[in-house]
């Protein structure tokens, strides 16, 4: 742990790899502590996964062509991970929702600040920019950047959707993607949508809504980051 803010933490690691691996036992880890009632009562799937309850309930505010195609683009998404979209909802949720939003770089200084170590730089500064675009609890998002340093056996496990590319503050432009565990892929359904100044290129939930005649496809070239820098 390098920082905190209101009720949020800023960690550091050493690797993309050991970053993405706590994010995703994080959340598995959520959903299988032994919450008080209270919690769970109040966390309810109820109004919160389309996927387990009310179809648009979340999406209130949101035109009918929108919900309609992140719906159906779910159900393609979830078909396609041969994930089990109807599950119990204490197996999809359960106990607090954290955010978490991820970003990989070099830090441009390190000092010593009462004991701790405090790195700052562009990257930092990015990171945070992430992590302000998620709004649903439960969700982890991370950068493509993160997504080309990390290893195909760890993508093996997971369940990834393209959000599309985002114009945040400062002029920042980042590919962002949204991956889960296999067992939490459900969870897609429900989240709304990253907030950004702007978005730039479309999500995967943003396909055609008649999925009869929709293909979804997602290309990931291993570590494409490092030989674009090479090329560059």
């Amino acid at each position: 742990e390098m920082d905190s803010e209101g009720d949020g933490f800023l960690l550091v690691f050493h690797s993309a790899k050991d970053m993405v691996t706590f994010a995703l036992h994080f959340q598995t880890a959520l959903l299988t502590l032994d919450w008080p009632m209270e919690i769970r009562s109040s966390m309810s799937t109820t109004s919160q996964n389309p996927m387990l309850s009310q179809p648009t309930e979340p999406f209130v505010g949101f035109s009918p062509e929108y919900v309609d195609s992140r719906l159906a683009s779910s159900k393609v998404l979830l078909d396609a991970s041969k994930t089990e979209a109807w599950l119990p909802e204490d197996q999809v949720w359960g106990g607090l929702r954290v955010r978490i939003g991820m970003h990989c770089g070099w830090a441009e200084s390190r000092q010593v600040h009462q004991g701790r170590t405090v790195l700052t730089g562009k990257c930092v500064l990015h990171t945070k920019q992430v992590a302000d675009a998620v709004v649903s609890g439960g969700q982890v998002v991370c950068s493509e950047e993160v997504l080309a340093e990390i290893s195909d056996e760890l993508l093996h496990s997971t369940v990834i959707v393209h959000l599309g590319k985002y114009l945040l503050k400062d002029e920042l432009e980042l590919g962002l993607v949204s991956i889960l565990p296999e067992e939490l892929a459900a969870r897609h359904a429900a989240f709304l949508p990253l907030k950004a100044e702007r978005q730039l290129a479309p999500s995967a939930f943003q396909s055609p809504p008649d999925s009869r005649h929709t293909t979804i496809v997602f290309l990931h070239i291993h570590k494409m980051a490092a030989l674009q820098r090479e090329m560059n």
